[in-house]
Formats: structure tokens, sequence, C-alpha cells
């Protein structure tokens, strides 16, 4: 009896243990472990805004979800990443919306010039339409969007005159990205456009190879163009747009609890971001004109894009009709 007693309670220790193992294994089945890259800088708002998400995600799961952020491109650039996210290498990704034009035009949206007149009008549209179509394009080929966010508007420096109107762009030699859409752009606009590696930028606007260049606000502080560009305008002529990409099978794979923490959370971030560009935008305009910057704030934005019809027309050709009439609905591109 005794010996029957002793091999019980080994099988009851046995049982035990391997209910042990089970429950052990279901609870790290049921937690998720997400890599998330970008390419960005570390102290940028983008940036900021993930680590707010992973945060954010971690607590709305009670800890069943891990969001890990690497930025600064320490796991890729934004096109490494991108067919890592596809390939399901890692699982998630902040990437340009145009720096998917690789895998179709009509991920070159964003390149269309004096479109946006406010972020509000871009979460509009991100949030509606436009991001639903060219999130239904991207999650075809592997990248399923889960949240939309502004990178920033991009803005127009030289030495020559302010800048108020179309006619002052004209004959003015600016260093401009190597992207179609917008040499044509400024070609409309009467500049001459030039094209010079960013390194080399700075040292091009110091001797004087070109007279002016186009970036967003920060990169003109960053870059300390200030002390070598003397008149800035608030052009606003392009707006860049990120979006948050899961690998489509991998969001397919979760639970529809764990798929609405994800939204619900990625939903917060273009808040975030446009609250942070926004106060970022005041701060360093008031830096510039410490640095002696002359700042042109208004300017005739729809006399720039009546000088642009001939490029809308243009373009329009290489985008989806439905992509081009969800950035018209949305937008202040008026009749092209």
């Amino acid at each position: 009896m005794k010996r029957l007693s002793i091999r019980w309670v080994r099988c009851g220790l046995l049982i035990a243990v391997s209910a042990a193992a089970v429950f052990s294994g279901n609870a790290a089945a049921k937690s998720l472990n997400l890599r998330l890259g970008h390419e960005l800088p570390i102290d940028s708002p983008i940036h900021r805004a993930l680590e707010t998400f992973a945060e954010n995600v971690n607590e709305a799961s009670d800890g069943d979800i891990s969001v890990k952020v690497y930025g600064g491109a320490t796991i890729g650039s934004d096109r490494q990443l991108s067919e890592q996210v596809r390939l399901g290498a890692i699982d998630m990704a902040a990437l340009g919306v145009n720096t998917q034009a690789p895998l179709g035009d009509d991920f070159s949206i964003d390149e269309v010039p004096y479109v946006w007149d406010s972020y509000a009008q871009m979460a509009a549209a991100y949030n509606g339409d436009l991001g639903e179509i060219l999130g239904k394009k991207l999650t075809a080929l592997g990248v399923r969007p889960i949240g939309y966010f502004p990178f920033g508007f991009r803005q127009l420096t030289n030495n020559v005159r302010p800048v108020e109107k179309p006619s002052d762009i004209k004959g003015l030699k600016l260093r401009v990205a190597e992207v179609p859409i917008r040499i044509d752009a400024f070609k409309a606009l009467g500049a001459r456009p030039v094209p010079i590696a960013f390194p080399e930028l700075f040292t091009a606007l110091q001797q004087g190879t070109v007279d002016g260049q186009e970036n967003p606000l920060f990169i003109i502080k960053g870059s300390r163009f200030f002390e070598v560009q003397k008149y800035l305008t608030l052009t606003n002529h392009i707006a860049s747009t990120y979006f948050l990409g899961m690998n489509s099978s991998r969001f397919k794979s979760l639970t529809q609890a764990q798929r609405d923490i994800l939204l619900a959370q990625a939903a917060k971030i273009g808040p975030q971001v446009t609250a942070e560009l926004e106060s970022n935008r005041k701060e360093i305009l008031a830096f510039l004109r410490d640095q002696g910057m002359q700042i042109v704030t208004d300017i005739d934005r729809d006399a720039m894009r009546a000088e642009l019809k001939p490029v809308y027309r243009k373009y329009k050709k290489e985008f989806s009709p439905d992509v081009w009439a969800a950035l018209k609905k949305y937008s202040s591109l008026g009749d092209d």
C-alpha cells in the first residue's frame, strides 16, 4: 500500500509539472514580442511617438504585447526596412509613403506640390479614402498600415530675395532633391534646379554654387543653413507622410483583441507627432529669427497652384484614378 501511495505521489507530481509546462507554454503563446524599426533620428518627434506607442500597447495589453523600437537606421534604412517587413524578417516599421515608390507609382502621391495647407487636411485624407486605398495596395504587397502620421512640411530658403509670390522664384538656382515631379515643379515656377548631394549642400550654399534649397525646418536648423542663407519662406510646398506598417501575414495571424489594441494605439501617433511638429515650428522660427534670417510666413499658395497646373496635368496620368480622386477630395488642389 505504501509503494502504491508513493507511485501515485510521483505520478501526481509528474502531472503537475506537465500541467505547469502546458500553462507556461500557453502564456508564452499569448505574449507577443514585436520588433519595430525606422531610420529617423532618435531625437525626432516620430521616434518619441513610437516609444509612447510601445508603452501604451504594453499597458493596454496588460503586458501581453511588447514592442521594441529600433531607431536611427540601426536595423536598416527605410527601403531596407520595407523589404524586411514584407518578407517577415521584422514585424513592423515606420516608413515614408513616398519611399515605397519603387513598389508602385501611386506611392509618390506625396510628391505632388502645394496640395496640403494643413496637417488637418492630411490627417483627414490618410484616415479616410486616401489612406484606405493606399493601405489596400500596401497590404497586398506584404505590409499592412496600421496608422499614418506626418513627417513635416518642406520650406524654401535663399540668399537673393524674399519669396512671396511665384515671380520671386524665377531665376533662383535651387538645390532640389532628384525627384522628377519636384524638379518639374520648380522649373514651372521659373527656378533653375541644381542636383547636389545633401552632404555637399552647405558648402554649395556658402560658395554661391546655388542660391537656395528646400527642406523641413528641423533640417534647416540642424544643418545650420541659417549661417549661409538670409531668407526663409514658409512655402509648405510638400508634406511627407509616414505610416506604421506590419507584416500582412503577421497582422492577420493576431487575435482580434491584439489587432484592436495595436490599431487603437497607432491612431494616437499622428496627433502626438502633429502637436510636437507644431510646437517645434514655433521654437525653430524664433531661433532662426534670432540668427538673423528674414522670414516670410504668408505666401500666395493659390497663385503657386495656378502656375503648376501643367505639372498637375502631366503627373495626374501617373497615378491611379482612385488615388488622384482621393487626393483632390481632401486637398486644396482644385480643378486641374
